[in-house]
């Protein structure tokens, strides 16, 4: 069946938008304006505590230890070095002039701090980064690193946007380093920042930036258009189309990617049959010419090509070998044209969410083909996706950025047993075992092989379903900023290096 971008609207996708937050930077070179206004689409902090929120690092408060440059390399940044001593030993050199927005120094004591408080407010994260790692203090600027085991990915862990350095400021607080400190926060409405004139780079240009989190795209672009934003961000790539003017854009491929969780502990999708056609069934690159404006990457794997890792490819479309595997697993098309197997039919409920703009008309692009093959699916979008998986649910559409902090964080976040996203339920000592050894693994040609063999496991169960990689998408008005350099990961949006002012 083809799908049109007509039909897959009147099928009911929440409006003409579809795309994902991007991320960028933000700050400006010596110019005439210094104050600027940015729409967001998601990754809007839901508090000020670093230990205890996403968009910390988006919004340009926090900082990690380690990051990655627009090359998607790791790099010092609030560290100014790092090097690894012995097989479980790494030391860890911070900036000489790095300070919390209170003005005082940065010390390995505050490192230690600020990662414990983390893994005491979501134990998931000791799968990055084990909890008995021992800190000690080599002088007032350099940390010893000592690991319960060797860990090759350590640097990634280190530029893990989980792993934030902060301090406690009361309740739902925190005080940071990055190159901007809140003057208003509001949870779900604005966030006004101030810049910080301690910042270890020096003071940023822009003195004031307001974040105002906007979950329709075509309400950002409507802010934009009206002068009431400056740059607006998570757009969809076809709305590029439309800016004329003073309004410009860019788009950039990202190293997220969306994917299909399925509950493994639903019956249907406790059969591997219907997991292995359902992935089979779904042509990647129709949903992305539907729903993306034919922009971004189909996904032959769990991961994108943007992170430059060995892609293991998965199954591929076959619709007619899809129908083949239901049919000979019992799932047999009934005379209302829906299969069933022993009375139950092949019905399920995909859960999207708005404030990607793109997961709903995604959602509804894969929903159609797959009625096609004879199941019966629908859509719901909801505001936060992880409220249906507080009771029985099917299908929900997911978003994660597969450089989060190396591409082993993929497993280590959604695939393993404990995993803080592994919603579906899905576990195979194989993998675990697996795992681990990469994790520990020097060898680069070992640790390749490991790599590939995780990758075959988890496509060969099919414990999730991998469908694209979007692109990062940013418009801004020339007016306000004279460029803006799109960062391929969505954790890097407020930096000085990103955004440039008006001259």
């Amino acid at each position: 069946m083809q799908i049109s971008r007509r039909n897959l609207l009147q099928a009911g996708a929440a409006g003409a938008v579809a795309f994902i937050a991007t991320r960028s930077g933000a700050v400006a070179s010596e110019g005439k304006i210094d104050q600027i206004k940015i729409g967001v689409g998601i990754d809007f902090p839901k508090t000020m505590d670093a230990a205890r929120t996403s968009g910390i690092l988006q919004s340009g408060l926090g900082e990690t230890l380690l990051c990655y440059d627009t090359n998607m390399q790791i790099v010092p940044w609030l560290a100014k070095s790092y090097e690894q001593i012995d097989a479980t030993t790494w030391r860890v050199k911070l900036r000489d002039n790095a300070v919390f927005w209170d003005g005082t120094p940065v010390t390995p004591r505050d490192i230690e701090t600020s990662f414990r408080r983390i893994w005491e407010a979501v134990p998931g994260h000791k799968l990055l980064l084990s909890d008995k790692t021992v800190f000690e203090a080599e002088d007032d600027k350099t940390l010893i690193l000592k690991l319960v085991e060797p860990q090759s990915d350590l640097p990634h862990m280190l530029a893990s946007q989980e792993f934030k350095i902060h301090k406690a400021a009361g309740e739902r607080s925190s005080i940071m380093t990055g190159p901007y400190k809140p003057e208003t926060f509001v949870a779900d409405e604005r966030l006004v920042m101030v810049a910080n004139p301690l910042h270890w780079g020096g003071k940023p240009a822009f003195s004031r930036i307001e974040l105002r989190p906007i979950v329709d795209a075509n309400a950002r672009l409507l802010g934009l258009q009206s002068g009431e934003l400056d740059v607006v961000n998570g757009m969809p790539p076809e709305m590029l189309g439309t800016l004329s003017g003073n309004l410009v854009g860019a788009s950039k491929p990202s190293t997220r990617i969306h994917y299909l969780v399925v509950n493994q502990r639903n019956p249907i999708f406790g059969d591997k049959a219907v997991r292995k056609a359902t992935s089979m069934a779904i042509d990647r690159q129709q949903v992305i010419d539907v729903a993306l404006a034919g922009q971004g990457e189909a996904l032959k794997g769990m991961f994108p090509s943007t992170i430059g890792v060995d892609v293991v490819e998965g199954f591929g479309t076959d619709k007619k070998e899809a129908a083949r595997i239901l049919d000979e697993a019992g799932w047999k098309v009934g005379s209302d044209g829906v299969r069933a197997k022993d009375g139950v039919p092949l019905a399920f409920t995909i859960f999207s969410y708005a404030s990607r703009a793109e997961m709903t008309p995604i959602s509804v692009a894969v929903s159609i083909q797959l009625n096609a093959l004879g199941y019966k699916t629908t859509v719901q979008e909801v505001r936060d996706i992880r409220e249906p998986m507080k009771g029985p649910w099917d299908v929900c559409i997911i978003s994660t950025n597969a450089m989060g902090a190396g591409p082993q964080r993929t497993f280590l976040n959604s695939l393993v047993k404990g995993a803080p996203e592994g919603f579906g339920g899905y576990e195979n000592q194989e993998l675990e075992t697996t795992v681990r050894s990469l994790r520990s693994e020097t060898d680069p040609a070992k640790a390749a092989a490991l790599f590939r063999r995780a990758q075959e496991i988890v496509l060969n169960d099919v414990a999730n379903i991998y469908l694209l990689t979007p692109p990062q998408t940013v418009m801004w008005s020339k007016d306000k900023v004279s460029e803006v350099v799109v960062h391929p990961a969505s954790s890097y949006f407020i930096r000085p290096d990103l955004i440039l002012s008006a001259d």
